[in-house]
């Protein structure tokens, strides 16, 4: 287990690089407050990596964990993916890496990067906007052929939607150097824990339907890890969300739910589907309830996003205080640590 905390500890640090630069850099210039609007501003940027990811990479190493050392054990030579998952291991990491690779490099080329990225001079005016500023009432439009003077003489809410473009962001170079290198090695390390973790659940199925290990007590803890990584990764796209309202709101660019709720199917989907492949599921009343919390969790979670968008925003969004964020992290913590334990002495 030692090298599953160094792990977590080690990518939960390098992931927050560009937080703890941010933070140093608000601290030199005596500007903590801007540093709090920010945090509030972009809840997936801050809050979701400080206090939810590190739970969600030590849920999917210790899945990892359970099945090289464990579960391995237990498979018979004739299992087809004995060799290539279990004495192989090392290679399906580079596979996952190759993969994030790719990811961070499609995140650089053709994302635009969130408002935090931005170089000071740039950042103080667009939170400032984006806290204080109202919806447009028509239709904005950026000016051809836009200059850095040009940029300064923009209203409020043009502002907003040319700082956030990445067509601007890259021909203006309005992007802070430093936090986008930083962005990019974060993008690349969360990706890298999602491939995995989308890798053992699909290890977990086939050894279940094809290998007949549903009852398997060592598969059956993967599963719990497991599904307790799903849920902590599905917080990042409700906290997305309100980032991304908070600054189309002011840009008359409209926003879908539809990917809010192709989000919620295919989260809810893949965590009843990890349940019900194993017998133990559906023993009686009280396994199911049980079982399928985290399903209802995550569920009235985007219900009310999607709903109720500034319920959520009260609470970890720009309209949050500090009561309400430290009400959301002593919740959260107290569940999160209670599943870490969970999963922690059973493995012994």
């Amino acid at each position: 287990m030692l090298w599953v905390l160094s792990f977590t500890v080690a990518i939960w640090i390098s992931a927050n690089l560009p937080m703890i630069y941010l933070l140093f850099t608000n601290i030199r210039q005596k500007n903590l407050a801007q540093f709090w609007q920010l945090w509030r501003l972009a809840p997936n940027q801050f809050l979701f990596m400080t206090l939810v990811f590190p739970f969600a990479v030590f849920a999917t190493f210790t899945c990892v964990y359970i099945l090289v050392t464990r579960v391995s054990i237990d498979l018979p030579t004739s299992y087809p993916l004995k060799f290539f998952f279990y004495d192989n291991w090392a290679g399906v990491a580079l596979i996952a890496a190759m993969i994030a690779s790719l990811v961070a490099l499609i995140t650089y080329s053709y994302s635009g990067f969130s408002l935090d990225k931005l170089k000071p001079e740039y950042v103080t005016r667009a939170v400032s906007i984006v806290i204080n500023g109202s919806p447009p009432t028509s239709s904005i439009t950026l000016p051809e052929n836009l200059s850095l003077n040009g940029l300064s003489s923009l209203n409020d809410n043009q502002y907003v939607l040319a700082v956030s473009d990445r067509n601007t962001q890259m021909h203006l170079q309005l992007l802070n150097p430093t936090t986008q290198a930083l962005n990019v090695l974060q993008a690349f390390l969360g990706t890298f824990v999602g491939v995995v973790a989308a890798i053992s659940v699909g290890l977990l199925c086939h050894l279940v339907v094809f290998g007949k290990m549903g009852n398997n007590t060592y598969v059956i803890q993967c599963a719990t890890a497991i599904t307790w990584s799903i849920v902590f990764f599905s917080i990042f796209p409700i906290f997305f969300s309100i980032y991304r309202n908070s600054v189309y709101k002011l840009t008359n660019i409209q926003t879908s739910a539809l990917l809010d709720i192709l989000s919620l199917i295919a989260i809810v989907v893949l965590l009843i589907a990890i349940r019900m492949i194993f017998p133990s599921s559906r023993d009686n009343l009280v396994t199911i309830i049980t079982n399928f919390l985290p399903v209802l969790a995550v569920g009235g979670s985007y219900l009310s996003e999607i709903k109720w968008p500034g319920i959520v925003n009260n609470i970890v969004g720009i309209n949050s205080n500090t009561g309400t964020q430290a009400i959301f992290a002593v919740i959260f913590l107290m569940l999160a640590v209670t599943s870490s334990y969970a999963i922690w002495p059973s493995m012994e």
